[in-house]
């Protein structure tokens, strides 16, 4: 579903706009019908466009804060009996990071079809033209880049990522059954990727896969390639070693 909010409310600001060049003519005599009244309406309904574009996005549509939405009383797990003592335990900084924790700690527990629904974003922004997202899909990234990450969402996308991400918390908080993976498992689903992938592909993300250990300066574009092949093979994998791979791929090493 496209969101029209923020052009509607821009063009409600670019009215406005263009309504103010009536008192701003009159007051230096300009007149209607000259090429200067029309070149002013013109930078007057950008500029209100513009103006009403940003505020929408500051006023009706705030950043993005999962501490404050708990706070707030948003999240339907507010009250939950473990997550009120999560956080009356834990420093405020601490708590801050306690969503995302909970959903980390979650995601072993959501089912299949939820979980390669957010695989999907991932693999989104492991094609993403910006270096430093795409790169990030393979080497990590901080808590902090990665939540504005999301934030830049498009809302009704954003909607289904907090959507899961509740549901993520919520089977942690309850300490819902969470799949048993042992590192035998583990194993055997990478084995299968670098199956899925090919041998000359395989051989160049396994030389990645080493630098990266050894602490070895990597391109941003080599990290893109290896996240975008990554990304792109684990749908095509069969079960169960999809789900383990999806797990395993969607924690980037620093997030």
């Amino acid at each position: 579903m496209i969101d029209f909010t923020s052009t509607l409310v821009g063009m409600v600001g670019c009215f406005f706009g263009v309504l103010l060049i009536i008192p701003v003519s009159r007051f230096f005599k300009i007149k209607k019908e000259s090429k200067l009244f029309l070149y002013l309406m013109s930078i007057f309904g950008v500029l209100g466009f513009g103006l009403g574009s940003t505020l929408s996005q500051v006023w009706l549509f705030p950043p993005f804060s999962l501490h404050r939405l708990i706070k707030e009383g948003i999240v339907p797990i507010k009250d939950h009996p473990r997550l009120e003592k999560m956080m009356e335990e834990l420093p405020e900084e601490e708590a801050k990071l306690i969503g995302a924790k909970l959903v980390t700690a979650g995601l072993k527990r959501l089912d299949s079809q939820h979980l390669l629904q957010r695989l999907a974003f991932y693999q989104s922004w492991a094609e993403s033209s910006d270096l430093d997202v795409c790169s990030g899909m393979f080497s990590g990234m901080d808590h902090a880049t990665f939540l504005n990450l999301v934030t830049s969402l498009p809302r009704d996308q954003l909607k289904v990522w907090w959507d899961i991400s509740v549901m993520a918390m919520k089977l942690e908080l309850d300490e819902a059954p969470a799949r048993q993976i042992t590192a035998e498992d583990t194993q055997d689903a990478i084995k299968l990727l670098f199956r899925v992938i090919g041998e000359e592909k395989g051989q160049r993300l396994r030389k990645n896969f080493e630098a990266g250990k050894d602490k070895q300066e990597l391109s941003k574009a080599e990290k893109c390639w290896s996240a975008r092949i990554i990304y792109n093979a684990i749908p095509d994998i069969e079960e169960p070693q999809r789900t383990i791979l999806a797990l395993l791929f969607m924690q980037p090493a620093n997030q």
